[in-house]
Parts: structure tokens; C-alpha cells; sequence
């Protein structure tokens, strides 16, 4: 039986928002740093699977923030495997302050690919008979289709350059919730604060793609996010993120 990691980062001027508050891909990326370390543990890092024609790619994240994180704030993240099905492991999250309340919490779906022909694989042996799972401490997983848009606003386009790219070749999961938001108006931005998110990776963005962002706000408070490849209309991500008044 494996224990759940643990890391502690602090929130610097650079990760803050107009809000004075912790932006919200700033916790996304403070889990993704631990899980990679939690993974290297485990043995079962990007590089660890690399050497085996494999690699880690994030098919969903849910997240939810529960109180406001300011600058300088100290943030603890604890995170541990929770479940494996015959394509997908399960990863989830908690975020702590300083003081160990609970601050945001989630959880991932992620699958392994073959890096070669680029295809989805079950997930490996070399996983499955790791017993890396901590089966009595797993969040409820979000397993509902997210529904496609309807009548859909069209933001702006995004072209991907090298900088968005990762340790995978295609672009940081990341950069698709940030084309998602530069798509909603700036009012609605200056007044409203992202409390939830529930993203589906779809397909992956390489260089070169140009990346359209669209979205259907079905309530003052919910909207429907969708990513589209210009030239294909492939759909690369889906989302549904809930706000409140700030």
C-alpha cells in the first residue's frame, strides 16, 4: 500500500489575478507538478513510460475551488492514485493552506498512449500490477458526458507555437482552459470568479494548429466551453466551468 504525496508551493505576484486572488490554472499547475513527482516515486514517470514507447496523457479534471487563495499563501497538495479501470487511472486532489483547511479539491482521468502511432492503449501491466491504488480515499469521479454546445458564441483563435508545447510534443493542457476563458467576455470576467471546472481532453494540439474557442452560457452562472481545430472542425476539448459574483 502506497501513501498520499504531499508538496507545498507558494502562490507568487506572477500567479495572481486581477482579484488579488490565485488564478485558477495556477492550481492546475500546482497539481500536475506533484503528481509528476508523485509518478516519478512511483516509477511510473512520462520519462519511465518514454523508455517503454509510452507516455501519460490527461483525458479529464474536475476542480473545485472552496475559499480564495491569496498571494503568498502557502498551499499544500496532496494527491494519490485512485482507481484503475481498463483504459483510464484515476488521480485526485486537495489542496490545503496554511492553516489545513481545505482550500480546493478535485480529481483526473488519465489514459496512456502509444507514443509511436499516437493511439490509446489499456493501460499497462506494468501499471495495474503496481498496487498503487488508495481505493478507501477516492473522490467521486465525474463519469456524465459533458453536453455539446448549442447555439455558440465564437471567441478569438489561437495559433500553437512552440512555447505551448510539453514534455509530449502537443500542447499543455493547461493553454486549453486559458483559450477557454480568453473567450468570455471581459465584463463578465471583471465581475464573476471561476469556482468550477470539469474539462474533457479530447484530442491533442501540435504545432501549427489554429485552435478555435467557442462557448454557451446556459445559466448566469454556467457555460459551455468547446476548442475546435480551424481547418479539420475537430473538437480538442470540452468543457463546463461554474462561477459566482466576486
Amino acid at each position: 500500500m502506497i501513501n498520499p504525496y504531499f508538496e507545498k508551493f507558494k502562490v507568487r505576484a506572477a500567479e495572481i489575478g486581477p482579484n488579488g486572488k490565485a488564478k485558477f490554472p495556477v492550481l492546475i499547475n500546482f497539481f500536475q507538478e506533484a503528481a509528476w513527482q508523485h509518478a516519478d516515486v512511483l516509477g511510473v514517470s512520462v520519462p519511465a513510460l518514454m523508455e517503454k514507447g509510452h507516455t501519460w496523457v490527461l483525458h479529464r479534471l474536475f476542480l473545485r475551488v472552496l475559499k480564495p487563495i491569496e498571494k503568498n499563501e502557502l498551499v499544500e497538495v496532496e494527491t494519490w492514485p485512485s482507481g484503475i479501470e481498463k483504459f483510464f487511472t484515476f488521480r485526485d486532489m486537495r489542496f490545503r493552506n496554511a492553516k489545513q483547511e481545505l482550500v480546493a479539491e478535485g480529481c483526473t482521468a488519465w489514459v496512456v498512449i502509444d507514443v509511436e502511432k499516437r493511439r490509446l492503449i489499456p493501460v499497462p501491466d506494468y501499471i495495474t500490477g503496481g498496487n498503487f491504488v488508495i481505493e478507501n480515499n477516492h473522490l467521486p469521479h465525474p463519469t456524465d458526458k459533458l453536453p455539446s454546445l448549442g447555439e455558440a458564441i465564437s471567441g478569438p483563435g489561437f495559433q500553437v507555437y512552440y512555447q505551448h508545447l510539453d514534455q509530449n510534443n502537443h500542447v499543455n493542457n493547461v493553454h486549453y482552459l486559458e483559450w477557454m476563458l480568453a473567450s468570455l467576455p471581459q465584463d463578465y470576467l471583471l465581475h464573476m470568479s471561476l469556482k468550477e471546472i470539469d474539462i474533457q481532453f479530447k484530442s491533442e494540439c501540435v504545432l501549427n494548429d489554429e485552435i478555435l474557442s467557442e462557448f454557451q452560457q446556459l445559466t448566469d452562472n454556467e457555460i459551455l466551453h468547446s476548442l475546435k481545430e480551424k481547418h479539420s472542425g475537430r473538437e480538442v476539448a470540452r468543457a463546463m466551468t461554474a462561477w459566482e459574483e466576486k
